[in-house]
Order: C-alpha cells, then structure tokens, then sequence
C-alpha cells in the first residue's frame, strides 16, 4: 500500500560506523513506502559485514559484495562473492550468506526500482516474492486482501523483513494466537491461527529456535487439542492470567490498574523468565481499537482522519477489542495485546510481527487507521481496526497462511526447506480435525463446528501451502 504502511524500525547508523561497514553499499534513503524494510535489510548488513570482515582474511568487505542480478533461489552466483582462498569460480551460497545477498541486493536495487516494488520485490528474493502472492487471495472476499484490488496491496515487503530477521536473529521466540468467538456453536476458539502458530513454531523448533506458544483460558483448550495432533510439547504451551471480566471493560484508571495487578505481575515475570527472548509474533490475536490519542501518533495519517475517527467512534467505543461485527469482545479478549506493549521496556532488541487478516488482529497498528478504515464496509468500520503496532505486519487471506508462509521464507532463508517435510496436506487436515473435535474450535466466518477455515472448505484453504511446498521442492 502506500508510504504509511510501514512501521519504522529504529535506525543504528552508529552501530554501522563503529563496525566500519562498506559505505560504498549505502544507497539514498528509500520512500517510506519500503521504510521498515529499507531498515531491516540495512541492519542485516550491518550485522553480516561486522561477521564478515572477522572470518574473512586479507579481504575488504568491498572486495566480498555479491553482484546484483546473481540472487536466485536462496544462493547468490558469481565471481568473488564470498572470500575463497584457492582460485577458481565460486560456490553457491547458502544459509545466512545468502540472506546477506539478499539484504545488499535489497538496499541497491531499491533506489532503481521504486516506480515498480513488485519487481523490486521479486529481485530481492522471488521464491519468498511467490509465497507472498499465494497468501494474497481471498476467495470469500472477506477480509482486507479483497480490497487491494481497489486500494491497492498493504505492507509490501513484511513478510521478506521479517523473515530475514527472524533467520538470522531468531533464538528464542513466543507466539500468541487464540480468537475466542462468543456467536459460535459452540463458543470456542476459531480454527483460524493456533494450526499456522504450530507449523511455524515446530520448523522454528525444528531449526533450533527455542518457542513458546501463548494462549488465554478462553483458546486454552482448542490450542492444546491442536498441539497433540501435532505432536508439539505441551510444556511449551503457556495460559495467559485473564483479567476479571470487570477489568476488562474498565478504561485505563486506578481502578482498572488495581483489577490489573496480578496479570500485570505475571507479564513482568514472564518478561524476567525470557531473558534470551527475540522475537514476539501475534497470529489472529485480536487487539484493541484506536483511541485519539494513538491515532494521532501514527507517523502517516490520511487526509482528515481525525475528522472522520470522531465522527464514525464514539469516546465510549475507543480502546476496546472488537469482532468484524464491530461488537466489543473485551471480556473473552482480555489483554494479552499487553505483552506488545510492554515488551520493549525490558528487551529493547525484541522485533515484533503481526499476522493478521481482517484489520482487527494486533500488527494492524502498523498501517494508518483511514487507510484500513476504508477497506471495511459498514458502520462499524472505524471500530474494527486495531491500534496495537508491531515491527512487521503480515496480511494475508487467513492469518494461517501467514504464518504458514513465515515459516516457509525462514526455512528457505536458512536453508533448511527440508524440515517443512512432515507438514503435509493430510497432517493439516489431521489438526484442524482433532481441533474442532477437541477443543472445540468453530469456523471464525460461519460459527459451525466443522474443520474449515473463514468458511473455506479445506481443499480450497490448503492449496497456498500447498503452492508454497511444490516451490521449495516438497512432496505432496
């Protein structure tokens, strides 16, 4: 979409000058519509060059620059992309080399093509470019992908960000999923999201990422039936304290911060517990709506919003979790969005990332209220979206072809496509059943107690996976 969907990360131009990075590599700064990702791909060169220079000998980092154009397929071609000490054409990289190609490739090329990021985008990476084209579709027309068509497409280049961070930087990462729907029959957790947190939280496990799964006492038993049909450890899953129903209608106040102790207590013990921690996801975890305050803090505000916020919100609707229906779900929704708003404040080098599909789900803070506004219909459209931001916002047709499609760039990325193996058409189809049988868990679109996904039948909910495997060379 446009300049304002993309979060800025910070900037660390002192970590580059202290590292002696080649300047010669620096490129303009980019449109804000690449902001975060302009961001990410500077960082990972950073990083990589500092790595670089130590495990080369004799060689300047300007000597060891892959060649642009050479990116294909997770290895970077050519003469004297990496250092070498005998003679002779190079070897293919792989792992986190390649990633350094892509991010150099993605800080040179940018400034070429900005008039067109979708060919900019598919030269930093196509195989990440193709999984970002199959989780852009939306059947049903029901959620934000339906609107790109007119609008045009939101956060361009997230998903390549990151899972170039979450490749190299990942160690220790905590998921949160869990969608309580209140109208289903039964009421229970929807199927869309716990399966997409598992497969990526098993690849990352997989890779040696250590992962927690978080989830609320409302979601709790639906995530659990998931993760044995996973085979995930259940000592991995944790249950957010969920607050007093009172606390959770209560505006921020005294009273509101007395009801809130003990949940408080638990995400600063929970923060002290996770010393390592680096990485913190939302998959189809709903999150509260804009308040004044937090609409006019977004860096890139459309024309009149604020106008339009007063008059479509009213004072008493703001700060509130609500469903696409725009009915406040505080009581089953808690404030789990916390542990985003808070994580900073003790690990300041944690990313976030948000994967979401209908502008309700936390990440959604990232793209500007009027921007996600107008992609929704009916009244409630100005409550719907969420105010909660995260580093990188992941939007897809179904929040689990997100992740599934995080998961997919991390392992290309590192060059570990093979540990997606076990993921098949019939072990999805295995979780989703054992899920709603469970759980339970409801289909979030029709309420039913059926093993669908936003009211996808499974063959047609499968075939982005499936498309995704197919590239990477994974039997059916």
């Amino acid at each position: 979409m446009g300049s304002s969907d993309i979060v800025q990360s910070p900037e660390r131009p002192q970590q580059r000058e202290k590292c002696g990075a080649n300047k010669g590599t620096m490129v303009d700064r980019p449109s804000a519509r690449f902001e975060g990702l302009w961001h990410s791909v500077r960082e990972l060169t950073t990083i990589i060059d500092c790595r670089f220079r130590d495990f080369s000998d004799s060689r300047t980092p300007e000597n060891c620059i892959p060649t642009i154009g050479n990116v294909a397929f997770g290895s970077v071609q050519g003469t004297r992309s990496f250092p070498q000490r005998r003679k002779g054409p190079s070897k293919p990289a792989s792992g986190r080399w390649s990633i350094y190609a892509f991010a150099h490739t993605a800080l040179v090329s940018e400034s070429k093509s900005r008039q067109n990021p979708r060919e900019w985008y598919a030269l930093v990476d196509p195989l990440i470019a193709q999984f970002d084209a199959f989780i852009r579709r939306d059947p049903a027309q029901r959620g934000l992908i339906g609107s790109e068509s007119r609008f045009g497409p939101l956060c361009e280049g997230h998903l390549f960000g990151a899972a170039a961070h979450l490749a190299i930087h990942g160690q220790f990462v905590v998921l949160v999923t869990g969608f309580f729907i209140p109208r289903g029959d039964p009421p229970a957790a929807e199927t869309d999201g716990p399966p997409g947190t598992l497969l990526l939280a098993q690849a990352l496990e997989a890779a040696g990422i250590q992962t927690r799964i978080v989830t609320d006492r409302y979601c709790w038993n639906a995530v659990v039936a998931a993760a044995i049909a996973s085979e995930f450890s259940l000592e991995r899953l944790i249950c957010y304290p969920h607050p007093p129903e009172t606390a959770c209608r209560l505006a921020e106040g005294a009273g509101h911060r007395e009801l809130d102790a003990p949940a408080r207590a638990w995400r600063q013990q929970f923060f002290a517990d996770c010393p390592r921690l680096t990485h913190l996801i939302a998959v189809e975890r709903v999150g509260p709506c804009h308040t004044l305050e937090s609409l006019l803090q977004q860096p890139q505000r459309l024309a009149h919003s604020r106008k339009r916020f007063e008059s479509l919100v009213t004072p008493d609707q703001r700060d509130h979790c609500h469903n696409m229906r725009g009915e406040a779900i505080d009581t089953y929704a808690g404030d789990l969005h916390r542990l985003f708003e808070e994580v900073l404040e003790t690990h300041p080098f944690v990313r976030t990332i948000g994967i979401g599909d209908g502008a309700n789900e936390i990440g959604m803070g990232a793209v500007p209220w009027g921007d996600l506004e107008r992609r929704l219909s009916g009244e409630q459209s100005g409550r719907v979206p969420c105010r909660v931001p995260c580093h990188w916002n992941i939007v897809a047709g179904t929040s689990n072809w997100g992740a599934c499609a995080l998961a997919a760039a991390v392992m290309h990325l590192r060059g570990q496509a093979a540990l997606l193996r076990p993921f098949t058409a019939a072990q999805q189809l295995r979780v989703l059943e054992e899920m709603v049988a469970n759980g339970p868990a409801v289909d979030g679109v029709t309420g039913r107690r059926k093993p669908t996904v936003d009211g996808l039948p499974f063959l047609t909910y499968i075939q982005p996976w499936m498309g995704m495997r197919r590239i990477l060379e994974l039997p059916d």
